[in-house]
């Protein structure tokens, strides 16, 4: 489906906009169900979504960026602690890695 934005909008604010679970919500609100589940255009077109400044939305997406970048750092390194712990506990069950207690 195309948009037709009638204020200036940055196009990363509006990408984590249309991933809110808020609009998410307000487009199942008046999607209809039959054999398939889907939205007439006129009521997708219908949808209010309110904006703030350009400004505004520049530094939402600026700080969701960067906490979005943070998280990826993060699970990178919680995906090496994961995998550490299994080789060490792999050497751990084998007997190649003795714990004094």
């Amino acid at each position: 489906m195309c948009f037709k934005v009638k204020k200036e909008i940055n196009s990363i604010f509006l990408n984590y906009l249309l991933n809110t679970e808020l609009y998410r919500n307000s487009i199942i609100n008046r999607s209809y169900t039959s054999a398939l589940t889907g939205i007439r255009s006129s009521d997708y077109y219908e949808t209010k979504i309110p904006l703030p400044s350009l400004t505004e939305q520049q530094k939402i997406a600026s700080i969701l960026s960067s906490v979005d970048d943070e998280i990826s750092k993060l699970e990178l390194k919680k995906k090496s602690a994961e995998s550490l712990k299994k080789g060490l506990m792999q050497k751990l069950l084998t007997g190649q890695i003795r714990v004094q207690v």
